[in-house]
């Protein structure tokens, strides 16, 4: 029932609210207000009065957001804080209302004040965001399905204004897609935005303020738990400050503890008007920390289920199961999709999993995508989910969804969710759907983007980068085998394998000579097999693509930390396979296999 209506409350936003909202103001600009007469103006001022300075305008404004999946925020943040075209075109009508009968003179002030100051101009929409993200009319208001991060962003933008009324650089390029969340943002920083609005302190205030603490990576979680804790204090029936303090406990790996608070929350939700489908939400988070504490099958169960009674416990979550499927219940819940994902993995259960899948690509989102493909965007399908595709015949509407979920992590300008689902994307359907193709396109795309990414994600990325490298060249080698076999051209795949395998350094006295040095990655010892193997060169040329990669890796034996030295020996092992060296592979390979044993063995002797 909730997810149907707040479906068509989005449509009606999209279709009647955002599009003038967005576009009102270019409009305005193209109208020559000399050519009007004084009623026609007033009548204008007024509308704009109420739109820029009473909080039902300012809300409406905000509500022109949907579901933001389109670049609404961006399009918002551009068009109020990063941009003063549209500003000043408002603040042009301002500076009339002085001529203008008919006005009051409480409006007047403050439109004379707005059309000489931005910041006088936002602030009405600025303590909008406030309340927006602090006030609630109670536990049932529906506004608790958005968590009101971007009415944080705004806050902060505002607040960053310079004395030229210019945002700082590092705000300037805003993008929703890459700040959503917190990270920027200190608790202090989080805590003065709460404040500056001075609006009363209830059980919602320190709900808003403790989910956003609680999400932020800087914020110490007590600190959150402490702010939240007030809350509950405040009103117990405060079941979203309890989800928050059970998501919260439960990054910190407190299972029982964190299950224990959605019990509450549970309690709680009962008591709460207009709360139909929300327990899914809170059950996924159960359904996970079970998992994570070892009992499957109570994960399983509770993921395929919608439960509607008070529990006191988890054994009578499970005890008391009356109808099938969470998600057929609330299946507009992609938490509660993602936890039955798992789950159905742990299990092995490859036909239910299919299934799910299935009924989700069968489900729009009323945005023109299926809620496979969103599902696909916003977490990332687990690479288990390719155990299933081949295990139930590698259906195609798993592609199908896997491209259309592309495109919106593509509309989302999020550089790096962009970078990893093109690697995450492309393993999937290399290892578990036999593509050579596709995946090597991704890769190709996402090596491409990370080539001119900045440091900051080049270092979040740099083991995805790694692992995305060395598929690209066991892909790379491969074809130039088949195609060697097939005595057809392979000078393209051993280019970029080449590639891949080595680094180049100019001449240090500028002579413009290039010298092509070999890395210590994985594509070198593929290079090197290729030169030796097929193209049949003599040993100094193709022993030059090994050498790098196996004095790092026996410098890696002998450092001061012997707890690196299976891995190590795994490594070194692997190299010298490669490389022909099978005598000393195998002695590594039975040095491992003699501490594993013995290592064994003095387990069974402890238990």
């Amino acid at each position: 029932m909730l997810g149907a209506w707040f479906y068509l409350y989005e449509v009606f936003i999209e279709n009647y609210v955002s599009y003038p909202a967005f576009n009102i103001f270019s409009h305005l600009a193209a109208v020559d207000d000399r050519r009007m007469d004084e009623v026609a103006i007033a009548q204008v001022l007024e509308k704009l009065y109420w739109l820029m300075h009473d909080e039902s305008g300012c809300r409406t404004l905000f509500s022109a957001l949907a579901d933001r999946e389109n670049g609404e925020c961006d399009a918002f943040w551009n068009m109020w804080l990063a941009d003063k075209r549209t500003t000043s075109i408002i603040q042009h009508w301002f500076k009339t209302a002085d001529a203008i009968e008919g006005i009051s003179e409480d409006k007047k002030s403050w439109m004379r004040d707005a059309s000489d100051s931005r910041l006088e101009l936002l602030r009405p929409l600025a303590v909008t965001a406030a309340k927006l993200w602090l006030t609630k009319k109670g536990w049932g208001d529906i506004a608790y399905l958005d968590k009101s991060e971007f009415q944080v962003w705004f806050l902060k933008g505002y607040r960053s204004m310079d004395e030229q009324e210019n945002l700082p650089e590092e705000l300037s390029n805003w993008a929703w897609g890459r700040e959503d969340g917190f990270a920027l943002m200190s608790a202090d920083e989080i805590e003065d935005l709460a404040g500056w609005a001075q609006l009363p302190k209830t059980a919602h205030w320190y709900t808003g303020l403790g989910w956003t603490l609680s999400q932020a990576s800087q914020a110490e979680p007590a600190r959150a738990q402490h702010i939240l804790g007030l809350a509950i204090e405040s009103d117990a029936d405060a079941w979203v400050a309890m989800e928050a303090m059970a998501t919260s406990i439960g990054n910190e790996g407190q299972y029982e503890r964190a299950i224990a608070w959605i019990q509450k929350a549970l309690d709680a939700l009962l008591k709460t008007p207009n709360s139909s489908g929300i327990d899914s939400f809170l059950l996924a988070h159960v359904a996970r920390w079970n998992q994570n504490l070892g009992d499957h099958t109570l994960s399983l169960e509770i993921s395929k289920t919608f439960v509607t009674h008070t529990y006191a416990t988890a054994e009578r979550i499970l005890a008391n199961i009356p109808s099938p499927r969470a998600w057929n219940k609330n299946q507009a819940s992609l938490p509660a999709a993602h936890s039955y994902v798992c789950a159905l993995i742990q299990a092995e259960d490859w036909p239910e999993l299919i299934y799910l899948l299935e009924y989700l690509s069968d489900m729009d989102n009323g945005y023109g995508a299926t809620y496979l493909a969103k599902y696909f965007s916003d977490y990332n399908p687990p690479l288990q989910i390719g155990r299933a595709c081949r295990a139930q015949g590698q259906p195609g509407f798993v592609l199908d969804a896997l491209d259309e979920a592309l495109q919106l992590v593509e509309q989302s300008g999020n550089d790096s969710s962009l970078v990893g689902t093109l690697m995450v994307f492309g393993e999937l359907q290399y290892r578990f759907y036999d593509q050579d193709d596709t995946p090597v396109r991704l890769w190709e795309e996402a090596l491409s983007r990370l080539s001119t990414a900045g440091t900051a994600l080049s270092q979040e990325l740099a083991h995805a980068k790694a692992i995305c490298i060395n598929l690209s060249a066991q892909v790379y080698f491969d074809l130039a085998v088949q195609n060697h076999r097939a005595r057809a051209e392979t000078s393209e795949a051993v280019t970029k394998l080449k590639s891949l395998a080595t680094t180049t350094s100019m001449d240090p006295d500028g002579y413009d000579d290039v010298f092509f040095f070999y890395t210590t990655g994985y594509p070198s010892l593929l290079y090197g097999r290729w030169l030796r193997d097929y193209e049949k060169a003599p040993p100094a040329v193709w022993r030059k693509c090994f050498r790098a990669r196996i004095l790092e890796q026996m410098d890696g034996l002998s450092d001061d930390d012997p707890t690196n030295d299976t891995a190590a020996c795994r490594a070194l092992a692997i190299s010298l396979f490669q490389a022909g060296d099978r005598n000393n592979a195998g002695l590594l390979l039975a040095a491992l296999f003699g501490s594993l044993g013995n290592y064994i063995a003095q387990n069974l002797k402890i238990t």
